[in-house]
Protein backbone atom coordinates (compact mmCIF):
# COMPACT_ATOMS: atom_id res chain seq x y z
CA UNK A 1 0.00 0.00 0.00
CA UNK A 2 1.46 2.86 -1.33
CA UNK A 3 0.64 6.75 0.15
CA UNK A 4 -0.16 9.72 -1.33
CA UNK A 5 0.65 11.88 1.45
CA UNK A 6 4.22 12.86 0.68
CA UNK A 7 3.20 14.01 -2.76
CA UNK A 8 0.59 16.31 -1.34
CA UNK A 9 3.01 17.46 0.85
CA UNK A 10 5.92 18.00 -1.94
CA UNK A 11 2.64 19.71 -3.99
CA UNK A 12 1.53 21.89 -1.30
CA UNK A 13 5.07 22.49 -0.32
CA UNK A 14 5.51 23.81 -4.17
CA UNK A 15 2.14 26.11 -3.91
CA UNK A 16 3.23 27.21 -1.16
CA UNK A 17 6.55 28.47 -2.42
CA UNK A 18 5.42 29.71 -5.63
CA UNK A 19 2.95 32.08 -3.62
CA UNK A 20 5.57 33.33 -2.15
CA UNK A 21 7.61 34.17 -4.63
CA UNK A 22 4.57 35.80 -6.62
CA UNK A 23 3.65 37.98 -3.37
CA UNK A 24 7.72 38.94 -3.22
CA UNK A 25 7.89 40.10 -6.72
CA UNK A 26 4.52 42.17 -6.40
CA UNK A 27 5.79 43.69 -3.16
CA UNK A 28 8.97 44.87 -5.20
CA UNK A 29 6.99 45.93 -8.00
CA UNK A 30 5.04 48.00 -5.46
CA UNK A 31 7.56 49.39 -4.12
CA UNK A 32 9.09 50.56 -7.24
CA UNK A 33 6.51 52.38 -8.40
CA UNK A 34 6.62 56.02 -7.63
CA UNK A 35 4.13 57.67 -4.97
CA UNK A 36 0.97 58.80 -5.43
CA UNK A 37 0.02 62.67 -4.63
CA UNK A 38 -3.06 62.27 -1.84
CA UNK A 39 -5.62 64.65 -3.15
CA UNK A 40 -5.29 68.31 -2.02
CA UNK A 41 -8.44 70.11 -0.51
CA UNK A 42 -8.30 73.66 -0.02
CA UNK A 43 -10.58 76.58 1.62
CA UNK A 44 -13.21 78.57 0.23
CA UNK A 45 -11.71 82.03 -0.54
CA UNK A 46 -15.43 83.57 0.15
CA UNK A 47 -19.04 83.15 0.76
CA UNK A 48 -21.30 85.46 -0.52
CA UNK A 49 -25.06 85.66 -1.09
CA UNK A 50 -26.53 86.76 -4.74
CA UNK A 51 -28.97 90.04 -4.63
CA UNK A 52 -31.85 89.63 -5.23
CA UNK A 53 -33.69 89.24 -8.78
CA UNK A 54 -35.53 92.12 -8.26
CA UNK A 55 -32.63 94.45 -7.79
CA UNK A 56 -30.39 92.71 -10.86
CA UNK A 57 -33.05 95.33 -13.23
CA UNK A 58 -31.21 97.99 -11.68
CA UNK A 59 -27.76 97.04 -12.05
CA UNK A 60 -28.59 95.88 -15.90
CA UNK A 61 -25.27 97.27 -17.93
CA UNK A 62 -25.62 98.17 -21.39
CA UNK A 63 -22.64 98.73 -23.76
CA UNK A 64 -23.01 100.69 -27.17
CA UNK A 65 -23.08 98.25 -29.91
CA UNK A 66 -19.56 98.19 -31.95
CA UNK A 67 -19.02 96.45 -34.71
CA UNK A 68 -15.39 95.20 -33.07
CA UNK A 69 -15.73 91.24 -33.07
CA UNK A 70 -14.07 89.95 -30.01
CA UNK A 71 -12.87 86.37 -29.48
CA UNK A 72 -13.87 85.15 -26.02
CA UNK A 73 -12.44 81.68 -26.55
CA UNK A 74 -9.92 81.50 -29.59
CA UNK A 75 -9.81 78.01 -31.29
CA UNK A 76 -6.43 75.99 -30.72
CA UNK A 77 -4.80 74.17 -33.53
CA UNK A 78 -4.86 74.49 -37.27
CA UNK A 79 -7.49 76.26 -38.74
CA UNK A 80 -9.01 73.22 -41.43
CA UNK A 81 -9.52 75.19 -45.31
CA UNK A 82 -12.44 74.73 -46.55
CA UNK A 83 -13.47 73.05 -49.13
CA UNK A 84 -17.35 73.12 -49.44
CA UNK A 85 -19.67 71.03 -49.35
CA UNK A 86 -19.27 67.60 -51.25
CA UNK A 87 -22.13 66.06 -50.02
CA UNK A 88 -22.51 63.56 -46.84
CA UNK A 89 -22.11 60.04 -47.79
CA UNK A 90 -23.62 58.77 -44.46
CA UNK A 91 -27.00 60.10 -44.71
CA UNK A 92 -29.62 57.78 -44.89
CA UNK A 93 -32.67 57.46 -47.02
CA UNK A 94 -35.48 56.22 -45.42
CA UNK A 95 -37.86 54.25 -47.40
CA UNK A 96 -41.77 55.21 -46.33
CA UNK A 97 -43.59 51.98 -46.91
CA UNK A 98 -46.48 52.37 -44.84
CA UNK A 99 -48.70 55.75 -43.59
CA UNK A 100 -47.44 56.39 -39.65
CA UNK A 101 -50.52 56.67 -37.73
CA UNK A 102 -51.59 60.06 -36.61
CA UNK A 103 -52.00 58.98 -33.30
CA UNK A 104 -48.00 58.12 -32.74
CA UNK A 105 -47.25 62.27 -33.85
CA UNK A 106 -45.36 64.54 -31.77
CA UNK A 107 -48.05 66.76 -30.36
CA UNK A 108 -47.42 70.04 -30.23
CA UNK A 109 -46.62 72.59 -27.20
CA UNK A 110 -49.16 73.99 -25.37
CA UNK A 111 -46.96 76.97 -24.93
CA UNK A 112 -44.49 79.21 -26.73
CA UNK A 113 -42.79 82.05 -26.73
CA UNK A 114 -39.16 84.03 -27.90
CA UNK A 115 -36.43 83.61 -25.87
CA UNK A 116 -33.90 85.67 -25.79
CA UNK A 117 -30.63 85.34 -28.09
CA UNK A 118 -27.27 86.03 -29.28
CA UNK A 119 -28.32 89.47 -29.97
CA UNK A 120 -29.34 90.01 -26.61
CA UNK A 121 -25.52 89.28 -25.80
CA UNK A 122 -24.24 91.97 -28.56
CA UNK A 123 -27.02 94.60 -27.27
CA UNK A 124 -25.20 94.19 -23.58
CA UNK A 125 -22.06 93.65 -24.62
CA UNK A 126 -21.58 95.04 -28.29
CA UNK A 127 -20.24 91.66 -29.33
CA UNK A 128 -22.19 88.22 -30.49
CA UNK A 129 -20.46 84.76 -29.33
CA UNK A 130 -20.85 81.45 -31.19
CA UNK A 131 -22.52 79.13 -30.78
CA UNK A 132 -24.95 80.61 -28.92
CA UNK A 133 -25.63 77.82 -26.45
CA UNK A 134 -29.05 78.64 -25.37
CA UNK A 135 -29.80 76.58 -21.58
CA UNK A 136 -33.08 77.00 -19.72
CA UNK A 137 -35.61 75.61 -16.99
CA UNK A 138 -38.42 75.57 -15.92
CA UNK A 139 -40.38 76.36 -12.56
CA UNK A 140 -43.41 75.87 -11.27
CA UNK A 141 -44.34 80.28 -11.89
CA UNK A 142 -41.03 81.17 -13.99
CA UNK A 143 -39.14 80.51 -16.94
CA UNK A 144 -35.33 81.48 -16.62
CA UNK A 145 -32.97 81.03 -19.84
CA UNK A 146 -29.53 81.63 -20.37
CA UNK A 147 -27.78 82.08 -23.57
CA UNK A 148 -24.04 82.88 -23.07
CA UNK A 149 -23.31 85.61 -21.13
CA UNK A 150 -27.25 86.92 -20.40
CA UNK A 151 -30.11 85.57 -18.86
CA UNK A 152 -33.59 86.62 -18.58
CA UNK A 153 -36.57 85.16 -16.30
CA UNK A 154 -40.16 84.61 -17.94
CA UNK A 155 -43.35 83.91 -16.74
CA UNK A 156 -44.81 80.91 -18.25
CA UNK A 157 -47.04 82.87 -20.88
CA UNK A 158 -44.00 84.58 -21.96
CA UNK A 159 -43.90 87.51 -20.25
CA UNK A 160 -40.70 89.10 -19.86
CA UNK A 161 -40.31 89.09 -16.24
CA UNK A 162 -35.87 90.31 -15.49
CA UNK A 163 -33.54 90.55 -18.37
CA UNK A 164 -31.97 89.99 -20.54
CA UNK A 165 -29.01 90.51 -17.93
CA UNK A 166 -25.53 90.34 -17.76
CA UNK A 167 -24.57 87.25 -16.20
CA UNK A 168 -22.10 88.89 -14.16
CA UNK A 169 -24.86 90.73 -11.97
CA UNK A 170 -25.49 87.56 -10.01
CA UNK A 171 -22.25 87.63 -8.46
CA UNK A 172 -22.06 91.71 -8.11
CA UNK A 173 -20.72 92.41 -4.80
CA UNK A 174 -18.76 89.43 -4.26
CA UNK A 175 -15.58 88.95 -2.26
CA UNK A 176 -13.73 87.83 -5.33
CA UNK A 177 -13.65 90.25 -7.99
CA UNK A 178 -13.47 87.98 -10.53
CA UNK A 179 -16.65 86.58 -9.72
CA UNK A 180 -18.46 89.13 -11.74
CA UNK A 181 -16.70 87.94 -15.26
CA UNK A 182 -19.26 86.84 -17.88
CA UNK A 183 -17.97 83.55 -18.30
CA UNK A 184 -20.07 81.64 -21.22
CA UNK A 185 -22.28 78.22 -20.97
CA UNK A 186 -23.76 78.09 -17.45
CA UNK A 187 -26.35 75.81 -17.22
CA UNK A 188 -29.63 76.80 -15.60
CA UNK A 189 -31.33 74.31 -13.13
CA UNK A 190 -34.52 74.05 -11.46
CA UNK A 191 -33.96 72.63 -7.41
CA UNK A 192 -37.70 71.39 -6.96
CA UNK A 193 -36.89 70.57 -3.24
CA UNK A 194 -35.55 74.25 -2.25
CA UNK A 195 -38.32 75.49 -5.10
CA UNK A 196 -35.68 77.91 -6.67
Amino acid sequence: MTSHKPRQRSWQLMLHLFSVAVLAVSTAAAQKQPDRAAPKFSSAVAFDVSPPARDLALAKKTVSPSSLVLEIRPERGPVAKDRGFSGDAAVQRSVQTRAVPSALAIPSPLQTFEGISNQDNFNIFGFRVNPPDPNGDVGPNHYVEIVNLAFAVFSKSGAVLLGPTDTGALWAGFAVPDCTDPSGDPIVLYDQFADR
